[in-house]
Parts: structure tokens; sequence; C-alpha cells
């Protein structure tokens, strides 16, 4: 990898990128199969070859001057480069580009400017257009985007980006409700009693609608686990495009799930064991205008999402979100609560960073801030997790997969490294929480929900936290999140239908 800065636009400020010279992007050629290009390139140049992306594309990995050779190959169309943005990110130019174009601009006037750019139409049917450019530099989807974003009559423009989801877990191999410290914390392991969310006293009053859905945006989950499959409704899976979300080798979201809604019928609980779950499975990469149908999938099939994984920036999926969080559940909002990320510097990861977001950090068995987690301007409140003496105790894919991969292993556990932890384990424990709002008040909006969490936290480490005249902090936002005052408010809060 080499120094050199390129960037894109959103919304006004620039997206930096640096450049990978050991990675490309390959698009075969149109009668080329893309599994025979892919053992060709094995086979002749030693390149490691990743065949998991979308069909139509291969991603290879090895030495920049093999990479530059393949660009002649007769079976590949072309090549485009690969980034990383400032956080770390990877993603891949494809030939497609996305651009709004304003309205004051007639169809005729937007396909000149397209044809002017060498673009292609792709898709007119939606207000973001697709286009693909026959421009064969490697990069040019990102050239062409930038050239398009300054033109008068394009409210946006910006490269359909190929890309994986980074998910923030802070994960290492390696009668349970009394592990369950972040439920229920009496001085476990030489934590600080009370270091928790007060699950015993939320569940006397409710444990959890069955009409109250979470959307756990994540890479799939073990919908047979003992402990989950009593709360399973019917998930979508982004990766092959099916309606299961068994994950292969991939625990994160198993974990997820289980904070949320496990029923402890053989082991751990989660805090709202009453809810239904509903998986949505992206574990590959995808372009940004898929990232994009997967949050309008979600906010047609769930009440609150849940999402532990950051990504670049870009304005296809911010609309998205925002739709999300404006229009879901019938207009009232659907409240997403998105990990703050593991980088532990004061700068949250996208799209926890967005306005509309609800931004999740980590707090400790010794209730105070986890050292990973990050903070700063848009952080709304903390949730405990790793990072003190003990781990999070959830739910693990079961045998060899998971993160305590012994046969039959159904649990990864707080007393060791398998067990959960990061802002990943944080966001679904407050989506957690807010569900057993839903179900005691579902006519709350989602900045009904916003507030109450916020005003119900425990303002934990005062001393260090420096809570301002309104009650925030840069490290802790409102808090340590409480269910039982959550849920008591939100039950006493009168609504336009209640």
């Amino acid at each position: 990898m080499d120094t050199e800065t390129r960037f894109y636009m959103v919304e006004g400020e620039p997206v930096r990128l640096t450049r990978q010279r050991s990675a490309r992007l390959v698009v075969p050629a149109s009668d080329s199969h893309h599994y025979h290009v892919a053992a060709r390139l094995a086979r002749s140049s030693r390149l490691a070859i990743d065949t998991t992306v979308p069909q139509h594309y291969l991603v290879v990995r090895g030495d920049p001057s093999k990479l530059e050779d393949i660009r002649h190959d007769q079976n590949i169309q072309c090549t485009r480069s690969a980034f990383l943005d400032a956080d770390g990110h990877e993603l891949f130019l494809t030939n497609e580009i996305l651009v709004r174009f304003a309205d004051t601009l007639d169809h005729a006037a937007r396909h000149n400017l397209c044809r002017n750019l060498n673009c292609d139409i792709v898709d007119t049917s939606r207000p973001i257009w697709r286009i693909r450019t026959t421009d064969p530099h490697e990069d040019a989807p990102l050239d062409t985007a930038n050239k398009l974003a300054e033109e008068r009559g394009v409210d946006f423009a910006e490269p359909n980006a190929l890309q994986a989801a980074a998910y923030a877990s802070t994960l290492r191999l390696g009668d349970l409700f009394a592990n369950q410290w972040h439920l229920h914390n009496t001085g476990q392991a030489g934590g600080k009693a009370g270091a928790d969310v007060r699950a015993l006293e939320a569940w006397k009053i409710t444990m959890g609608s069955p009409d109250v859905r979470i959307v756990v945006h994540d890479n799939g989950f073990d919908i047979n686990h003992p402990a989950l499959i009593a709360n399973m409704a019917s998930g979508k899976d982004f990766d092959d495009f099916g309606s299961g979300s068994n994950p292969a080798f991939k625990p994160h979201g198993t974990a997820c799930a289980g904070i949320i809604s496990a029923v402890g019928n053989d082991g751990v609980m989660g805090i709202a064991p009453g809810c239904r779950l509903v998986p949505l499975r992206a574990a590959s990469a995808h372009t940004w205008d898929v990232w994009a149908q997967t949050f309008d999938w979600a906010a047609a099939h769930g009440d609150i999402m849940s999402c532990s994984w950051s990504l670049s920036r870009n304005h296809v999926l911010t609309a998205a979100i925002r739709r999300a969080a404006s229009q879901g559940r019938s207009g009232k909002g659907m409240p997403i609560f998105c990990a703050a990320g593991n980088g532990g510097h004061s700068r949250l990861r996208y799209p926890a960073s967005l306005a509309e977001t609800i931004a999740v950090g980590a707090s400790t068995n010794e209730d105070v801030r986890a050292p990973y987690s990050q903070y700063g301007e848009g952080i709304d409140f903390v949730a405990p997790s790793s990072g003190g003496t003990l781990r999070i105790e959830t739910t693990d894919l079961r045998g060899k997969g998971g993160y305590k991969p012994q046969p039959d292993g159904n649990y990864c556990k707080a007393t060791d490294g398998s067990g959960f932890g990061g802002t990943s384990a944080a966001a679904p424990l407050a989506a957690g929480v807010a569900a057993l709002m839903l179900s005691v008040n579902p006519y709350l909006t989602i900045e009904q929900v916003r507030a109450i969490m916020r005003s119900m936290c425990d303002k934990i480490d005062p001393a260090k936290a420096n809570y301002n005249n309104r009650g925030w902090s840069d490290q802790y936002g409102y808090g340590r999140i409480n269910a039982a005052a959550a849920v008591q408010r939100a039950r006493g809060l009168r609504t336009h239908s209640s």
C-alpha cells in the first residue's frame, strides 16, 4: 500500500481514500464465467482469489506487479482500484456510479451528461440513478463520480463501491445467568455491584412482547439455536438472496441475537426474551446500493434495528438509513442502534456517526467507559460490555465455528477469552432495552425512544465524565442505559393513541 490519497464527497465533505496496491477488483469479460477466470488467474499468477463477492466480480490480492500484469488478460474486461478510508474500511471501485440529479434537470440533459462522461445508463427506476462507466482506467469510476458531483443539476454522485462491513467486536477465541453481569451485577470477578442495566427490575414490568420485532442486521446467526429458535421470525439473506440466515463459521450475529432475545431455557437470557428476532444476513461484500436495500427491507419487516458494524460514509446508504429512521413503523420511525466503534478515539464510526442513528458505546463491569470504546460528538449513551474483568456471556454458534469451539458448545463465556464484547455487544443490548419500551408503549416515536433512554441513563464515573449542563459527556453520552427506568417512563408516557 502506498500513500497516494484520493477522495469522494459526502454531504459537502471529502472522504479521503488511500490506495491499496496489493488488491484489485476484477471484472471478467462478458463471455467468461467468473469461476473460470478465478481458476485461471490462480493457476497462472499465484494470486489469492476471493470469489465470495457478487458473481460478476472477483477480488484479487497479491504482489502489485502481478496485479498490474493481469489487466492484459483476454478473459478480463478491466480491473478497478482498491482503497482504505480513514477508519481502515476496505472498498473496491466497480464499474458503476450512483447519482442523484436535481429535479430541475430534465431527462435529456441527464442523458447528455452521462454520455459526455462515457457512461451507460443502467437503472433510472429510482430517484438515485445507476450508471456504468466504459472508461477502462482503474480509477475511472471515482474520477467520473467526482466530475459529475461538480456539475450543475447534480445533487450528488459517488462510486457504487463494493464493501464488506467491519464488525465492531473485540472477540478472541479462546445455572449461566449468574455470569450475565450486564443484566445483574453483584460484583462478580471484582466488578462493581450495580454496574448493569437493571434487567431484573425491568422484567417486573415486561419481558417483551412478541409483537415487537428486532432486525439483527449482521452476518447471520444460528436460527436453530435452542435459546433463539422460539423467538425466530422470517429473515432475509442478502448474501445468497434466500430467506434463511444460517451463518457458515461466523458467530458474531448469533452472539448479538442472544444478547437481545435469548429465552434462557437452557442457558443465558436476553434482555428482551419475549420479543421476536428478524435475521438479516449481510456477511459478504456488497455494493453500496445493495447495502441501502438492506435498510429498506429492514424498515418494512421490523420495529427496531441493531447494527454492530461499520462501513465507509456514502450518500446512498445514508439516504436509506434516513428513510428507515423517519418512515419506519408507519411513520413513527425505526430506532437504529449502531456500535460506536472499537478504535478508542474521539470520532464515531459510520453509520453510528449519523444523527438519525442511536450511537452506543461500551462500559465495563467496573462501571467506566471501556478503553476501546469510541466517543465524541454524536454519542448517545453507553451499555455494558467487555473491557473490565469480565466479557459478555451469550449465545454462540454451535460446533467448531463458534467463539467457544468445543463440540456442541452453545455459549461463549464471560470468564474466558471466548466471551463476546466490544461495542458490538453494547448496541444489541441497547436495542433490546428499546424493544422492552415498545412492548409497553408501541406508539412511541423514534425521538421519544431516544429521549427517554437518554433521560433515564445513570450518570456513571462523574469525576471523569465531565457531564455538561445538559447531562451529556463526550465520553459517556448521557450515561449508562437503565432498562428499568426507561421502561417505567415509556409505560407512563401518554401518547396520541394511549
